[in-house]
């Protein structure tokens, strides 16, 4: 018998940066992009379950760690030209420049609402250059197979626009 499952079981320290993880916190499962280990915890950027928060978990927790291979696939739509700044705020969404990829998330530990920016390729926490692209909406596929086959996809998100 072959069985196949899109996810590992692991540990939430056993995760590095841009990982993508299920796990139950604050008593429910959420998606997560792993976005900073430090030795007092993990960063996570929790996607799922309400406005795309950035978290710090000082806990470990088991968790499901979506195998290699997996893609996000950013979504083009009227919105998105360079330079414009319309999503710059907006929980969720990417942005793209020439060399690099950032997302943003609304920081859960501060009591006035403000926003963090992650960039995918330096792992590490930066402003979004002026001149990137916005794409509001995206989705993760387990792998380029499924994305290009159109199969089934893992999560798919669509940012709101900046009050």
């Amino acid at each position: 018998m072959n069985i196949y499952c899109q996810f590992d079981q692991t540990n939430l320290y056993s995760t590095f940066p841009n990982d993508f993880i299920k796990i139950n916190i604050s008593g429910g499962s959420v998606f997560a992009f792993v976005l900073k280990v430090m030795d007092d915890g993990h960063v996570l950027g929790v996607i799922s379950g309400g406005d795309p928060i950035s978290r710090k978990i000082t806990r470990d927790f088991e968790c499901l760690k979506l195998r290699g291979g997996w893609q996000v696939e950013l979504l083009s739509n009227n919105e998105s030209y360079p330079k414009n700044k319309k999503f710059l705020s907006s929980p969720g969404a990417f942005h793209r420049d020439k060399t690099n990829t950032f997302i943003t998330f609304t920081k859960s530990d501060e009591v006035f609402k403000s926003t963090v920016t992650y960039c995918v390729e330096e792992k590490s926490f930066r402003e979004i250059p002026q001149s990137a692209t916005p794409y509001p909406s995206w989705v993760i596929w387990p792998s380029e197979g499924e994305r290009l086959s159109g199969g089934k996809s893992i999560y798919s998100f669509s940012a709101k626009t900046e009050s």
